[in-house]
């Protein structure tokens, strides 16, 4: 009998502790619900900054890698810019410069102003400092409500 009051005992007493640390682990996790969206928030903008150091870590390298003033090449870019084309993105990677745009037709004619736009870089010794030349690539051309558009590509190779 004595044993069977212990075994009752030792019973009653583990679930006591089982039931504490049930209300313990509710309790934590009512606190954790309350602070995971702050906690989320906080993950996204360290997870935001971590991509700006990484974007600026290669932008400070490539302008100490290379002696190549980019604004003078913005400004050939802009300067050579013909009406009715416009730049969707530039994007520097590797040591390939990549420009994309589009071309708004007026009267069929935005392949020409694409081919235009890269003979005049072509012929712009501001451009040409530090790449040896530069190819249009694709031109794609689309159609959006009644408008002509045709949205190409022009590569350079840095030295």
């Amino acid at each position: 009998m004595g044993v069977f009051g212990s075994v009752i005992f030792v019973h009653v007493i583990l679930q006591g502790v089982i039931l504490a640390k049930s209300a313990r682990f509710m309790s934590l996790k009512g606190q954790w619900e309350k602070i995971l969206p702050d906690k989320e928030n906080a993950d996204r903008i360290i997870a935001q900054m971590r991509e700006l150091e990484t974007k600026v870590k290669s932008i400070a390298k490539v302008i100490r890698s290379s002696p190549v003033i980019w604004a003078e090449k913005l400004n050939a870019i802009s300067d050579n810019l013909p009406a009715g084309v416009w730049l969707n993105k530039i994007t520097f990677t590797g040591n390939s410069f990549i420009i994309e745009g589009s071309a708004i037709a007026t009267q069929k004619d935005e392949m020409i102003n694409v081919h235009e736009f890269a003979s005049h870089l072509k012929q712009d010794e501001k451009y040409l400092n530090h790449f040896p030349g530069l190819e249009v690539g694709s031109i794609q051309r689309r159609t959006i409500k009644d408008l002509e558009l045709a949205d190409f590509t022009i590569t350079s190779k840095l030295e």
